[in-house]
């Protein structure tokens, strides 16, 4: 079963981290056909050199943007390229279990188009944080999408043309990935989250507590307005269950962080018991 790997990186993005990331795609016990990495702006000299260090064992088919468009675009970008049908999205700045990506190609084989599954998430030097569990049968999964991301965006892999098919990655600020599975479910799309953490996702306790702001106030108002256009909400529930989640992006940076680490994640123990 040939697939593709998508990815992209900036110049902002950590060169070790990168190294790892590729690694941990180059460790997979099934192996990619190719990488399509969409350098989303100029790079730095770090980061080339760690790109040009994996283009040949994990065949890197760069794709060059002349700056920084945001994910949305970069990701459609990509998508323009892939050669597979089955796509895996992998971050730049985290480490995919080396099992990740045979689990999830015996769920295409099971006739699933969306496959996502748990993430551990961990601080830059790989100390444990929390655990980001997610529902795992098609149902549930509706049921969750009306008040928070019902996949985590690093171990999703999908079919490209049911993607394309939707429009792509909608260009919502920090909410791209929510978007789209949004407008798939309310396609009536066939999808599943396995219960085993695929991917060791960098994190960090600043990045929850950087969450915030004006700008992450109106992504959240769009995306009320994108659930109830999907069908996936009413009204009534978009103002009471966006409304609380708009405030919690104006508390002070402590209060937020306090929110995301010890109210929306559990320890970190592997769902599957292993």
């Amino acid at each position: 079963m040939q697939f593709s790997v998508l990815m992209a990186t900036y110049i902002k993005d950590d060169s070790l981290l990168l190294a790892k990331a590729l690694k941990s795609i180059d460790d997979q016990t099934i192996r990619s056909s190719e990488l399509v990495l969409v350098e989303n702006g100029p790079l730095t000299q770090d980061l080339y050199s760690v790109i040009e260090d994996y283009r040949e064992s994990l065949n890197i088919i760069s794709v060059k943007l002349t700056k920084n468009f945001g994910l949305a675009i970069a990701l459609n970008r990509g998508l323009e390229v892939v050669r597979n049908n089955i796509v895996f999205r992998a971050d730049s700045d985290d480490v995919n279990l080396t099992f990740r990506f045979e689990k999830q190609l015996e769920k295409f084989a099971e006739g699933y188009e969306l496959v996502g599954g748990v993430i551990r998430e961990v601080d830059k030097n790989g100390a444990h944080i929390g655990i980001r569990t997610v529902p795992f049968i098609d149902q549930d999964i509706i049921k969750f999408s009306k008040n928070r991301n019902p996949f985590n965006h690093m171990t999703v892999a999908f079919l490209r043309d049911s993607v394309v098919n939707a429009g792509g990655y909608p260009n919502f600020y920090l909410k791209e990935d929510y978007a789209l599975w949004a407008t798939l479910l309310a396609k009536g799309i066939k999808a599943v989250n396995i219960n085993e953490v695929l991917v060791d996702a960098t994190a960090g306790r600043e990045m929850y507590r950087h969450r915030g702001g004006l700008g992450y106030v109106r992504s959240e108002f769009d995306m009320q307005r994108h659930l109830i256009d999907c069908g996936l909400k009413t009204k009534l529930e978009a103002f009471f269950l966006g409304l609380p989640r708009m405030l919690v992006f104006l508390l002070p940076p402590s209060m937020r962080g306090f929110i995301y680490e010890r109210l929306l994640r559990t320890t970190c123990k592997d769902p599957s018991g292993l």
